[in-house]
């Protein structure tokens, strides 16, 4: 495996996931979920998507989030907050399922504050005093 080469393939992966070579790997590997938050690999998949599923712990080691007003960031699956998902952050394991893809942007106010009742909803103050 050349690592150099998988980690370029994941980062492209990452930023042009609506390329179709991309559609086409994430419709077959990764259906349903949100890439590159759940990688699941299966005795079955290729070996590149395999070698892929490596390069993610490198690519999570070594990159940060930056949040824009671009509507992305996932708020619970993306790692924007200490390099972590805000779910390994979560009071209780339930999410309500029309917060599950909420955005980082969904969570904020028209006055672009924190929407605070939604978040102690799910979060422990140390967090959201962050």
């Amino acid at each position: 495996m050349n690592e150099a080469f998988m980690l370029k393939s994941f980062w492209r992966l990452v930023v042009d996931n609506d390329t179709l070579w991309a559609r086409v790997l994430l419709n077959k590997y990764d259906k349903g979920r949100q890439f590159p938050g759940e990688m699941k690999v299966k005795g079955s998949d290729s070996q590149f998507w395999k070698n892929l599923k490596k390069m993610k712990m490198i690519f999570d080691k070594n990159t940060r989030f930056s949040i824009s007003n671009d509507k992305s960031t996932r708020l619970w699956d993306d790692p924007w907050v200490e390099n972590d998902p805000l779910r390994e952050h979560l009071t209780s394991n339930k999410i309500l399922v029309e917060l599950r893809n909420m955005t980082v942007i969904e969570a904020m106010e028209q006055n672009n504050d924190w929407n605070y009742p939604l978040l102690k909803n799910h979060l422990p103050d140390i967090i959201i005093n962050k």
